[in-house]
């Protein structure tokens, strides 16, 4: 019995360590980009629906595409408050930042969101 829980205990060290890991990968690489999912549940961070198509028709924008380090974006809609903690310039559309904390928020009408606004 003690084998068995040692080596089940061998198996799960590697997961555990998996974030400090990617991290140690990321010091030793820096041209690796590591991105952690946010726990934060910000649903005022929204995503518009405003998308271009590129030179190849490959649609970018809204949780559509990835970017340079692997991660999925948004425009966000300027005219409303937005309390995306990544917003960045953008230089195609000026009205409009981009975020990818946006694409990890559930929508407003979710029930995460719902239980969230009414705690």
């Amino acid at each position: 019995t003690m084998i068995f829980s040692t080596s089940i205990l061998l198996c799960m060290v590697p997961a555990m360590l998996g974030d400090s890991l990617a991290v140690s990968r990321q010091a030793n690489n820096p041209s690796v980009g590591v991105k952690a999912a946010s726990t934060l549940v910000n649903c005022g961070c929204q995503c518009s629906s405003l998308t271009f198509k590129d030179s190849y028709n490959k649609i970018h924008g809204n949780c559509r595409s990835v970017d340079a380090t692997g991660a999925q974006w948004c425009y966000v809609d300027s005219g409303h408050y937005s309390s995306c903690q990544d917003l960045q310039p953008s230089k195609r559309f000026p009205n409009n930042p981009w975020s990818y904390q946006a694409c990890a928020t559930p929508q407003e009408s979710s029930y995460q969101c719902q239980e969230y606004s009414s705690g």
